[in-house]
């Protein structure tokens, strides 16, 4: 079954290509847990050294852009997943109904 056959898009394409490899999502978790460590670790300095409210503000409005991105491209990714199940269960369902048909005749 090839790409051409399910009418795949470049970037659904690419997701069945990456399919298995797991250091994608390894990654992606990796990055999920380092940037709130990192932000902590922020805090600790900035309230070590001295808490100015202007370095609070910059470091809350990164964390929060830097969540916002995550969701976003998580929320991306699960609907660019659910493109390609879609196509992979009607084509699924097409051979079903031939090979039904095929051994009817």
């Amino acid at each position: 079954m090839s790409a051409s056959t399910l009418n795949f898009d470049r970037a659904e394409s690419h997701i069945v290509a990456r399919s298995a490899d797991v250091s994608v999502t390894q990654r992606r978790i990796w990055i999920s847990v380092l940037v709130p460590l990192a932000l902590v670790g922020l805090l600790f300095a900035v309230f070590w050294r001295d808490a100015q409210p202007r370095m609070l503000l910059w470091l809350f409005v990164g964390y929060v852009l830097f969540g916002l991105l995550e969701k976003l491209s998580y929320g991306l990714a699960v609907l660019a997943y659910k493109r390609v199940v879609r196509k992979l269960a009607a084509r699924v369902t097409e051979l079903e109904s031939e090979l039904a048909r095929d051994s009817n005749a």
